[in-house]
């Protein structure tokens, strides 16, 4: 960690114009989400399945053996579309096969949405960035370096599932639309690394913030420091530096 320090040290040094007055660390926290959902598969229909639908929807279609026939296909093939079509429910059956509204709709875009199983996933969010965070779970739990936590950071979480929908579409590739449940495990202590500059021909004082997982500077902690923490360097350092020349 302290060949890291050496090495920001001296990025930020190389403008002439700037000086270290204050550097350290702290922690910002991260909660770890667990997230069970149904993912839906979305993809072209198949011809087959299209012709199928279009049969049903253009005749009375009582049996697949009706099907079979029209189409000249096995109708083990046939009974195999109809079972999937049901269980998406995209046909109902009384005394003939017909379209639901569902049906309709995927048919005339000629996509095929399917339900997966049940999955479980684990999403991690910064209540500092009000977001989801890209580090990895094993990243964070393999972390050792776990300085103080940075102080006035609100752990309380307020997530809609339409967000948690989009961030699984996002992660996942898969098409998530509904969240069954979630449960909120560890907060975790994510490392970052500070450097509070002063720039002589600006005369201006701001912080530089590294997260180290992520291994980049982060604007947002270094914009709630600068609005907090600017005030405050500025009185202290110009008292500091009057001191020295008195």
């Amino acid at each position: 960690m302290e060949q890291l320090k050496e090495r920001l040290a001296r990025e930020l040094l190389q403008d002439l114009n700037v000086q270290i007055v204050e550097h350290g660390d702290f922690s910002v926290p991260v909660q770890a989400i667990e997230v069970q959902y149904t993912p839906i598969s979305r993809a072209p229909m198949d011809v087959l399945m299209k012709m199928v639908l279009l049969v049903i929807q253009k005749m009375s279609i009582k049996n697949p053996l009706q099907i079979s026939e029209l189409l000249h296909v096995e109708i083990l093939f046939i009974t195999d579309i109809l079972q999937a079509l049901m269980r998406e429910r995209m046909l109902t059956q009384d005394t003939s096969y017909h379209l639901t509204e569902k049906g309709e709709q995927q048919l005339a875009l000629g996509i095929f949405e399917q339900q997966l199983e049940t999955t479980i996933d684990i999403l991690l969010y910064s209540t500092l960035h009000e977001a989801f965070v890209a580090s990895s779970l094993e990243d964070i739990e393999a972390n050792v370096y776990l300085p103080e936590p940075l102080e006035g950071i609100s752990e309380a979480i307020s997530i809609e599932d339409e967000v948690y929908c989009a961030q699984l579409t996002k992660s996942t590739a898969q098409l998530v639309t509904t969240i069954e449940q979630v449960s909120h495990q560890q907060v975790y202590d994510v490392p970052c690394l500070y450097f509070v500059l002063y720039n002589k021909e600006e005369d201006s004082y701001y912080a530089r913030v590294w997260h180290v997982l992520d291994a980049q500077w982060d604007a947002q902690i270094e914009a709630k420091l600068n609005q907090q923490q600017r005030l405050i360097w500025r009185e202290k350092y110009t008292n500091k530096e009057e001191l020295n020349h008195g």
